[in-house]
């Protein structure tokens, strides 16, 4: 496999999920694509070195399958969200595997607030309201070029968390810089985040429960009207990917 796109539609309750799969050569691709499975909502389509895949039904699977079908892409020209690139973090340690673009809609809103718990859908909705978050990317990063084999091996061996790897993620919110950064900070300062520096970066230490127990130690920071979020396995990972962001 070379390249992976996946996109997501939204549209009132209802959603659907596609993507592409390239492969280096088209014999891989046909390989791969006569092994899938049939399965009930999931619709697939090789062309070439690339198998199409849109999982869901109705209106957004469709318009998915009719973009696919037709061949109606075009390069991905959204200038505001490709500026906010620039932010993302990138160097010998800190190499981007996959990147994350969410542009919230309230019907995106809605949906995400169906399927978590009614606390998290209170600070989402918190979140929305009072940051006004208009651009997301979040990134997946590893310190050496990740192996999908390697990758599941360490899942297997319950050794994935003390590998180099985290996800970085950039909110771009409507509120200006001025009030932002310090609302915020007083937000999280209220709610009992730890406050640490570290160089000339103020941050504040929290975790995310990765289940069984298990916590994941992350990281925020706010500049002007951009909240960093990082978090890893490893804390000092999670630290050098949060010092890695353009400011």
């Amino acid at each position: 496999m070379s390249t992976l796109s996946i996109w997501g539609v939204v549209n009132g309750d209802t959603y659907a999920a596609g993507g592409a799969i390239n492969f280096v050569n088209a014999s891989d691709a046909t390989n791969l694509a006569a092994k899938i499975p049939a399965v009930a909502g999931l619709w697939t389509k090789l062309s070439g070195s690339t198998i199409y895949f849109v999982q869901g039904t109705g209106g957004p699977a469709e318009s998915l399958k009719n973009a696919i079908s037709n061949n109606k892409f075009k390069k991905y020209e959204d200038s505001q969200v490709l500026s906010e690139t620039a932010y993302l973090p990138v160097s010998l340690t800190s190499r981007p595997a996959a990147l994350c673009i969410i542009k919230p809609s309230q019907d995106s809103i809605n949906l995400v607030r169906k399927l978590v718990n009614s606390d998290i859908a209170v600070i989402i909705d918190s979140i929305n309201n009072s940051a006004k978050p208009q651009i997301i990317l979040a990134g997946l990063y590893s310190s050496q070029p990740i192996s999908v084999a390697n990758i599941l091996q360490q899942i297997q061996n319950n050794t994935i968390l003390n590998a180099d790897l985290g996800v970085a993620v950039s909110v771009n919110c409507a509120v200006p810089g001025l009030f932002f950064g310090p609302a915020a900070s007083k937000y999280l300062e209220d709610a009992g985040y730890a406050k640490v520096t570290s160089g000339n970066l103020t941050e504040y230490k929290t975790s995310l429960d990765a289940g069984n127990g298990v916590t994941i130690p992350a990281l925020i920071n706010f500049s002007g009207n951009h909240a960093f979020i990082t978090t890893s396995g490893k804390e000092a990972y999670s630290q050098t990917l949060m010092n890695g962001f353009k400011r």
